[in-house]
């Protein structure tokens, strides 16, 4: 499990559909058979069903670690949206030339892994035939399209790719071409061709967030076997750290946030793996990815560290997401480990998981 840049809880990369939990008696909307069918078939009854159904969506994505609180906001949130596609599409087949369709359909699109049979190629190609005018609906559908064949890479990585380089070609000003690079460099599961689509997006999408991380991804992937570099004042006792004075040492950089559920739950681990290790040569250094002072992460830093043991030296960076060092290396999920090496040098930045193999070995040579 691991927290991405949107807060969104990730398990094994994939968001798990939960059934809908609702307290007893407040599901009082379900038709009845009869009732579905006559809705369906006439555009202002489906139109009056969309407008009342907006009264169950729920509020943001709660911003918590806690498994049970999300689970039912993603109950809620699943059963809105499941609806509300079923009711667009049911408009669509009503009145496919019903204005309001320009809004909902990318919706729907949206969510048509959560309906059964939904042809959304056949249903974009003849909703650009019924409102020609609506080009930028049909342009986000194809997005959604090529964003969907890219999520199932592993399935079909011949049909991502085709797809990925189909949107590009057909609209190279889209800004969202850096979102699908994104993702097919993350999904590939080919470091080359990783290291390809990130070149690519650092190019050709140079001042967006995604290019900038872009290069910190190819930091990582080029990086390994190369002088580390840091330094900066240990939030927790005020005194200068840098790697230079640490050479000699084996030492563990730790992105994470007090905010990070996945993080804190591999607290104790590190905590073991510190105490067995830190006086045979090695060192943890954190890096926090906290909020900035002004939202209180500052002082979550100090009084986690405080409350929990941890003594390593903490780089507060101070501006979330976007704090530069964590930036520079491209990092957009947390906890990510590297570890380097006596000389100085990165060893590696997939260390998560793999400390007690990569400690003992480096240790050695």
């Amino acid at each position: 499990m691991r927290i991405n840049r949107t807060g969104t809880i990730v398990l094994g990369g994939t968001l798990l559909a939960v059934a809908p939990c609702w307290a007893q008696g407040a599901r009082t909307d379900t038709p009845t058979a009869a009732r579905a069918a006559s809705v369906a078939g006439d555009p202002a009854k489906v139109l009056a069903e969309l407008e009342a159904h907006e009264a169950l969506k729920p509020g943001p994505q709660p911003r918590t670690t806690e498994a049970e609180a999300y689970a039912v906001w993603a109950s809620q949130n699943s059963f809105y949206n499941t609806k509300r596609a079923k009711l667009i599409g049911d408009l669509w087949r009503a009145d496919p030339k019903a204005p309001q369709l320009k809004e909902l359909m990318t919706f729907r699109w949206q969510n048509a892994a959560m309906l059964r049979g939904v042809d959304v190629t056949g249903e974009i190609e003849a909703f650009a035939k019924h409102h020609p005018d609506a080009s930028e609906a049909v342009q986000t559908g194809r997005f959604i399209l090529a964003s969907n064949a890219i999520n199932a890479w592993r399935t079909d990585g011949a049909k991502a790719e085709a797809a990925l380089n189909d949107f590009l070609k057909a609209y190279p000003d889209d800004p969202r071409g850096a979102t699908l690079l994104a993702n097919a460099a993350r999904l590939a599961g080919d470091e080359e061709k990783a290291l390809g689509f990130n070149k690519r997006l650092a190019s050709e999408y140079a001042n967006t967030d995604a290019g900038r991380r872009a290069l910190g991804q190819i930091r990582q992937a080029e990086g390994v076997g190369k002088t580390f570099e840091l330094a900066f004042t240990d939030h927790l006792t005020g005194k200068p750290i840098s790697m230079d004075e640490l050479r000699g040492k084996v030492v563990v950089i730790d992105f994470w946030a007090t905010w990070c559920g996945p993080c804190i739950a591999e607290m104790p681990k590190m905590k073991e793996l510190y105490a067995k290790y830190k006086d045979q040569g090695v060192e943890f250094i954190g890096v926090s990815l906290d909020q900035p002072a002004d939202r209180g992460g500052d002082k979550a830093l100090t009084k986690y560290c405080e409350e929990n043991g941890i003594t390593w030296p903490q780089y507060y960076q101070g501006n979330y997401w976007q704090s530069e060092f964590s930036v520079s290396w491209g990092i957009n999920a947390i906890p990510a480990l590297f570890i380097v090496d006596k000389e100085g040098k990165l060893h590696s930045t997939k260390a998560r998981g793999q400390l007690e193999r990569m400690i003992p070995e480096l240790l050695a040579k």
